[in-house]
């Protein structure tokens, strides 16, 4: 990252490719500087010797380890799921109860963003 007022990275609270904007750097290290992520406003110490592109390589999501989604499964927080009908791969976020009473799951994915899915989601067949 060069010390331009705006740059370009990978925010590590939103987790999101964004824009961010230049604060200062320590005094005595000039290969350390902070930089305020301009979507969540959250600022980091950024290793400037450190290549930008490891850290985005290291977080792509890998769909060997991820499990096909099924609203009929339940998932935790953390876990990497492959939606066929979008051809996307996502991580869990987070929980939620629906409005009706249902679960629901935030996943975050790579091409798509966060999304609300059902999960634990049972047919009763009735017997008339």
């Amino acid at each position: 990252m060069s010390r331009r007022k705006y740059t370009i990275g990978y925010c590590t609270f939103c987790e999101r490719e964004t824009r961010l904007e230049y604060v200062g750097e320590i005094e005595g290290n000039a290969n350390r500087a902070w930089y305020r992520c301009t979507r969540c406003r959250h600022s980091r110490l950024v290793d400037l010797s450190q290549p930008e592109t490891v850290a985005v390589q290291s977080r792509k999501l890998e769909l060997s380890a991820s499990t096909l989604y099924s609203p009929e499964r339940a998932y935790n927080v953390g876990d990497i799921i492959y939606h066929a009908d979008w051809d996307d791969v996502g991580r869990v976020m987070s929980k939620e109860r629906t409005s009706s009473g249902g679960q629901a799951i935030v996943v975050k994915f790579e091409k798509l963003g966060e999304r609300r899915l059902i999960e634990n989601f049972h047919i009763h067949h009735s017997l008339e």
